[in-house]
């Protein structure tokens, strides 16, 4: 299975994920989505919509890639795939039914739209395999506040669908079976907006966001390469997920 595919009709495109059970992604898939990504860019698109064929929409980046050996790799094209889903010359909205956990709680946070069911998961675990996720870190505070942000990083605990849109991570919250209405309602007042003004003030708002975003990240990434990784519990944390028990923190 390809982990994904796409679908265009009515100048939307539907990328769909499908890599079970949990649709975690691995290094070749993010570079493949973010290929996919480069050759939608190019078509006259109303929008591009990301959702999932299970019941969870993503949960996150594969533990295995963040090991020492590739976590380089990782970051570079995990960052780079959420930086092209930003430069998208068409709106991007993400369909969100069942999880949306680690990297795929930063996934939608790329989006310029998040529709959610009653039952969607908004969670960054991450803290509890002992890492940090880097572009939670740059980007969240401009999106929830310092203290919300805090509060996901640093407690990993997850958030129910409804608070996560008094907190402003997503727009909305609809039952499972008015969400495909919602998308809609929102597809129609996108399509009958100029595409070209639409690219340009997408432009503007990631100029706004990248005056400062773009360093905080790099530097956010130094740090979980250089400081983080040579913690001894870092690499234990994420053998003990891999390994199927509970870690055994020395807290160096």
């Amino acid at each position: 299975m390809s982990g994904f595919r796409t679908e265009i009709s009515e100048g939307v495109a539907r990328i769909v994920l499908g890599s079970p059970p949990v649709n975690v992604l691995d290094i070749d898939l993010i570079v493949r989505l973010e290929a996919e990504l480069a050759k939608l860019a190019g078509e006259p698109l109303t929008a591009i919509v990301f959702e999932s064929e299970l019941a969870v929409f993503c949960a996150g980046v594969d533990v295995e890639d963040h090991e020492a050996s590739r976590v380089d790799e990782m970051l570079s094209s995990f960052h780079g795939l959420l930086d092209r889903m930003r430069r998208l010359p068409m709106p991007s909205i993400a369909l969100v039914r069942g999880g949306a956990l680690g990297g795929g709680c930063e996934f939608i946070s790329a989006c310029d739209f998040v529709l959610a069911t009653e039952e969607a998961v908004f969670a960054l675990p991450e803290i509890r395999l002992g890492v940090y996720p880097p572009y939670a870190i740059a980007s969240f505070g401009r999106i929830l506040g310092s203290r919300r942000t805090r509060q996901m990083v640093l407690t990993g605990d997850p958030v129910a669908a409804g608070e996560a849109v008094r907190m402003g991570l997503i727009n909305e919250v609809l039952p499972s079976d008015r969400i495909e209405d919602g998308l809609h309602t929102l597809l129609s007042t996108l399509s009958r907006l100029s595409r070209s003004s639409l690219a340009h003030a997408r432009n503007a708002l990631r100029a706004v966001e990248d005056s400062e975003g773009d360093t905080i990240l790099r530097r956010v990434e130094e740090m979980y390469r250089k400081d983080l990784m040579e913690t001894e519990d870092a690499r234990e944390g994420l053998n003990a997920f891999l390994e199927k028990r509970a870690p055994a923190w020395s807290h160096r």
